[in-house]
């Protein structure tokens, strides 16, 4: 046998299979979409849970850099009702404070994405109740420690009108939308989780505008490429294709030509 033959034997061992079917099986409960994994070096990892020796870290969700910041996102897909328990376990490890979902519950007649608005249930460590629903904000106790520094309220932003795999009909209700949505983040608080479907074409495309828009008001300059570039970097197929980057620029657009003259060119 030939060193090539050996290694390739070496590559597909029992051992390697294995770990591949077990890698699967996880996915298969904890990825909306099956073969969209996510980028190990920049992937959330959940802490073991308290007793358990067996939890797993995997969710699958990546830190994505904002402007000038650090992880000023995370970018996942649509949680299941088998994740649950790992999204809510990443919400609280993380302190996050608002969760921005763009898409709808049902598109083109499957269900894309479960909402996490749910009245009270017990998921090991946390409970999970509506305190406003009227605007969506969660409140999240640990039933370990009854403090009042404990507690935390969780917004969450949820944006129907954005297609998948499409684009809105004008950016000036994403617009306003992504910084209501981002503004509404405290001092302090976690990065925001940003998911759609898939979780990956209108997340990178909703993170972009709210970091492109920070930059104007910086820097006054824009570099819409090289943000998307380096985020790329962290979470695949983040804008997936052309005519949605093209909204990014026209929405970018509109924007300036409201700084700047105080008006829309919807009125034009």
């Amino acid at each position: 046998m030939n060193e090539d033959n050996k290694n390739a034997c070496k590559l597909y061992s029992p051992h390697i299979v294995l770990l591949f079917l077990v890698f699967l099986i996880c996915s298969l409960f904890n990825n909306r979409i099956l073969l969209l994994f996510t980028d190990d070096h920049s992937r959330i990892q959940l802490r073991p849970l308290p007793g358990q020796k067996k939890s797993t870290d995997y969710i699958n969700a990546n830190c994505i850099d904002g402007f000038q910041q650090c992880i000023g996102y995370m970018g996942t897909q649509g949680p299941l009702p088998s994740n649950f328990d790992a999204f809510w376990r990443m919400i609280w490890e993380q302190m996050v404070a608002v969760i921005v979902i763009i898409t709808n519950l049902v598109e083109r007649g499957r269900v894309s994405s479960h909402l996490l608005s749910i009245p009270t249930f017990l998921i090991k460590h946390l409970k999970v109740f509506i305190v406003l629903a009227n605007f969506m904000a969660l409140s999240v106790n640990n039933n370990k420690k009854r403090i009042l520094n404990n507690k935390r309220v969780v917004l969450q932003f949820h944006y129907t009108n954005w297609p998948d795999h499409g684009t809105p009909e004008h950016p000036l209700p994403i617009l306003s939308f992504v910084r209501q949505s981002a503004a509404a983040n405290p001092i302090g608080a976690g990065p925001i989780i940003v998911h759609c479907s898939a979780g990956v074409g209108r997340i990178g495309k909703s993170n972009l505008l709210d970091a492109m828009l920070k930059q104007i008001e910086c820097k006054i300059e824009l570099n819409i490429r090289g943000f998307l570039c380096h985020t790329r970097n962290q979470r695949n197929f983040l804008v997936q294709i052309e005519e949605q980057y093209i909204f990014i620029h026209d929405a970018l657009l509109e924007a300036i030509q409201i700084w700047k003259y105080g008006m829309s060119t919807a009125v034009n």
